[in-house]
């Protein structure tokens, strides 16, 4: 059974809108946590693409051209710096703005997995791997706390 939670959250122009996100069925497991942060994570972030992770973007199609490839100088230089920038960032990492974006994503983990984090908690880990592997370890902490008479 997929069970369905409304998380608010507000654009960076102050609109409030209400976005549904499928909770990941129990058990848990990496695979599902991540994929469910990989949709909260980028609406958290306004959907701006210099923030969200590379591993959330969209593919661009390359554009063809009239013009060869070698012969254009000055796009070859940025292509291959924009290469060498994307090798050295981990796909899942991401950026903020504002304390505000990191709110948002505390908000929708503790609506979606019933985990709490500070926002200062997603700012030092601000990576979808880390943040999934974090959730884990809660959700197995609380668990077994709950066992312990």
């Amino acid at each position: 059974m997929v069970r369905t939670c409304f998380f608010s959250s507000f654009s960076s122009i102050g609109l409030t809108y209400s976005s549904p996100v499928d909770k990941p069925s129990e058990p848990l497991t990496f695979a599902s946590v991540r994929e469910t942060l990989q949709h909260i994570v980028p609406l958290c972030l306004d959907s701006d693409p210099s923030l969200i992770p590379l591993s959330c973007q969209i593919p661009q199609t390359l554009v063809t051209t009239d013009v060869a490839p070698e012969s254009d100088a000055l796009s070859g230089a940025t292509k291959a710096e924009g290469d060498v920038e994307s090798e050295d960032r981990d796909p899942d990492d991401f950026s903020f703005w504002e304390e505000q974006q990191a709110k948002r994503i505390c908000s929708a983990i503790k609506q979606i997995f019933d985990v709490e984090y500070v926002p200062e908690v997603v700012v030092a880990d601000a990576n979808l791997t880390a943040l999934a592997n974090r959730i884990l370890v809660s959700r197995e902490m609380l668990s077994t706390s709950t066992l312990i008479p």
